[in-house]
């Protein structure tokens, strides 16, 4: 059972950027059981995940694209606190998404989900800017740990309490 205090704080925003939809669901309701009182959305590319972020930038910025179209951007966006970022996206890899994060908003924490776990691409993500890579082959609590540890270290999640713990995010 985990314990939590209760704080005044503003609810933490966590984006799932995931393509397989029985892996970004399950993810959004692990993540919901866990912070109840945070805001947990899915989204399937990088073009919706971008979508959270300011229309002032660019789409080539992420998507390695010429044309200077705005991004797209959704009513009521709120730029997320966490993002949980699958690297094998449509039409974008996730290190193209990474980069341009942490380019513009390094204060957004990245969690990086993936089944490419090889030690040269958790290399690159922590080079990048990712606070935490995590293989999906791990168990899940690892991925609710890192994203509580995020959420707290942001303020922004009175839910995370004792959930967080010591992670080495190079593991």
């Amino acid at each position: 059972m985990i314990t939590t205090t209760p704080t005044d704080s503003k609810p933490c925003f966590i984006l799932v950027v995931e393509d397989s939809e029985p892996v970004r669901q399950r993810v959004i309701e692990r993540l919901t059981d866990v912070l109840p009182t945070a805001q947990v959305e899915g989204v399937e590319t990088a073009v919706d995940a971008v979508s959270h972020f300011s229309s002032h930038e660019q789409t080539d910025v992420v998507l390695d694209q010429r044309p200077k179209a705005p991004w797209p951007v959704a009513t009521a966006v709120r730029r997320p606190d966490v993002i949980v970022l699958d690297l094998e996206l449509p039409g974008c890899n996730g290190l193209n998404l990474l980069r341009a994060i942490k380019r513009i908003h390094r204060e957004v924490g990245v969690i990086i989900f993936t089944c490419l776990a090889s030690d040269a691409v958790r290399h690159a993500c922590l080079s990048l800017g990712a606070d935490f890579f995590i293989s999906k082959g791990e168990d899940i609590e690892q991925l609710e740990i890192a994203v509580c540890t995020l959420a707290t270290s942001r303020s922004c999640c009175p839910d995370a309490g004792t959930r967080q713990a010591v992670l080495d995010p190079t593991q």
